[in-house]
């Protein structure tokens, strides 16, 4: 996938359709993310639970500066692959 502007989609299932997943699988991940992200809650990850994490969110947003709903697009997706990064010193 190309993450260009061009890949922004407007409906959730749409950006699923585009990058080859099953639109109401990502529609329930994401109905199940933003109704613990209203209430500044991450269990899946934990997001914003240590001051270390909520140093790094926006303080302005409240009440976990490190998570928010997931609900207006429009959505971009990237392509991630694993990787390594080495020196190779002699």
């Amino acid at each position: 996938m190309n993450p260009s502007p061009n890949n922004a989609r407007g409906p959730i299932e749409e950006l699923a359709l585009a990058c080859g997943i099953d639109p109401e699988r990502l529609r329930a991940t994401v109905d199940a993310y933003n109704r613990h992200a209203r209430d500044g809650e991450d269990p899946a990850f934990g997001r914003g639970s240590t001051p270390y994490n909520r140093k790094q969110g926006d303080p302005d947003h409240k009440p976990n500066p490190c998570v928010a709903p997931i609900e207006h697009g429009p959505f971009y997706a990237v392509k991630v692959l694993p990787g390594s990064f080495a020196t190779f010193a002699e």
